[in-house]
């Protein structure tokens, strides 16, 4: 959902890997095993046990990588870089100027941001996203974030009514500059020690 998967996976991958590098960070994945000892990765979550931490992580540390990636793949997809001209630049530009600004200032509560799960479809409703959504959880409350955030698509398209029935509060919804309708949810962190 939204601009990053238009970039393609040569972005993405490179995305996801500051996740995978960041102490501020998660990057999990669920694994099914045979009874042959093999392995096969049938879902992952990545997110942030400090929301403000790593966006300043990601325009210090990563932002090189990921301009040079981003303006390569828009590039190559004249239309997303049309859109991203109209929708995005000045939002970007200013989140980039004041991330740099807030660096050095005082940060209030760690929030934690679940910013992607992704489970195979034949495994869906199987218990690895609830998983990987407690160990993330798990994560978050052992790191002092005191809630965990995410937003997913509204309807079918997204994953609403799984974090409705594990415990996330609605927060209401909005629409993106895609024009997605998106539901915003919370959890808090606590609550998974209670589970």
């Amino acid at each position: 959902m939204g601009l990053f998967p238009r970039l393609g996976p040569w972005f993405v991958g490179r995305w996801h890997r500051a996740y995978q590098e960041s102490a501020d960070a998660v990057a999990l994945s669920a694994v099914r095993r045979d009874g042959d000892g093999g392995e096969e990765v049938v879902g992952f979550l990545i997110g942030a046990t400090d929301r403000a931490a790593f966006l300043r992580e990601l325009v210090t540390r990563h932002r090189n990588a990921l301009l040079v990636r981003g303006a390569l793949a828009l590039a190559l997809r004249p239309g997303v870089l049309a859109r991203f001209a109209r929708t995005r630049i000045r939002p970007y530009l200013r989140r980039l100027r004041n991330a740099e600004r807030s660096s050095t200032q005082e940060q209030g509560a760690r929030i934690a941001d679940l910013a992607a799960i992704v489970i195979v479809p034949p495994l869906r409703g199987s218990g690895a996203g609830s998983a990987l959504v407690a160990e993330f959880l798990r994560r978050c409350a052992a790191a002092g974030a005191s809630a965990a955030e995410l937003v997913t698509a509204s309807g079918s398209s997204g994953a609403a009514g799984f974090y409705a029935r594990t415990g996330w509060m609605d927060m209401g919804g909005l629409v993106t500059r895609d024009g997605v309708q998106v539901q915003r949810f919370r959890r808090l962190t606590a609550e998974t020690a209670e589970d």
